[in-house]
């Protein structure tokens, strides 16, 4: 009976370490495109670079945005993105240039452990400082301050990773205004994984509702890759529901690091 249990401990002990809880918090799957979920351990840095490449009617957009996030405590983090555009292009119009800034404030309010899963519940606020050049043709920024709020929920196990993040955009002019609603999920592919890595797959759909103009929804497949120390992840979005000018396909990839003081 004894040398039973004993056989048995290891798995009570160490069994929600495979796959998805194999690594760190911090290199667990995120969303590619949705907003949210960085919520770091006390002291922890994490930078991050991600591109996005945008397929117009009458042109493209291109973005180059470095991430750094700071784990002011294990439950809050500060974000700052510092967005770039390479190449714009509209009709005949060429621009390039600095995006707006976003800061960006996040409280982990909710974030139990289980023995062979994790839930998370956040809060997320933003503001959007017009650094960019709303004159430019085509612009690179929005001219004006933006201010965003939102929250996430999140479920993560060995094989299974699922969220949902409403949250809405505010602006001076409120018909201008964005509502997000925001859900994925990914599945942990064993044997696709490296040694001391996890490999899933993943699914996101990203809905906008702007009263000016209605609804959009794209949906993004993407390939997650993370060791203890980095992250990779890329993928492409489609629009289900189109508006007029919306893109016709976007490629995005994301590159991230772990610093710990």
């Amino acid at each position: 009976m004894l040398k039973s249990l004993l056989l048995f401990l290891p798995v009570i002990c160490f069994g929600s370490q495979e796959g998805n809880l194999s690594v760190p918090g911090a290199t667990q799957p995120t969303p590619l495109v949705s907003f949210g979920q960085l919520i770091y351990e006390k002291g922890m840095v994490f930078g991050n670079l991600s591109a996005t490449y945008k397929d117009l009617p009458n042109g493209y957009s291109s973005s180059i945005s470095p991430l750094i996030t700071y784990g002011v405590l294990d439950n809050f983090s500060i974000s700052l993105f510092t967005p770039v555009s390479p190449q714009l292009k509209s009709l005949s119009h060429h621009s390039s240039g600095i995006q707006d800034l976003i800061l960006q404030l996040e409280y982990a309010y909710y974030q139990p452990s289980f023995t062979d899963a994790n839930l998370q519940g956040t809060i997320v606020v933003n503001t959007t400082f017009p650094t960019g050049s709303s004159s430019k043709n085509p612009p690179t920024g929005t001219g004006c301050f933006t201010y965003f709020v939102g929250t996430t929920f999140s479920y993560m196990s060995p094989n299974w990773y699922a969220f949902i993040s409403p949250g809405a955009q505010l602006r001076k002019q409120s018909s201008l205004n964005s509502y997000l609603y925001q859900w994925g999920f990914s599945r942990y592919i064993g044997f696709l994984s490296p040694k001391n890595w996890i490999f899933d797959l993943m699914l996101e759909f990203d809905g906008t509702y702007i009263p000016s103009t209605g609804n959009l929804l794209t949906a993004t497949p993407s390939i997650w890759l993370s060791s203890d120390r980095i992250t990779l992840q890329f993928g492409s979005g489609v629009p289900l529901i189109r508006q007029k000018g919306m893109m016709n396909y976007a490629l995005y990839f994301s590159v991230g690091g772990v610093i710990k003081f």
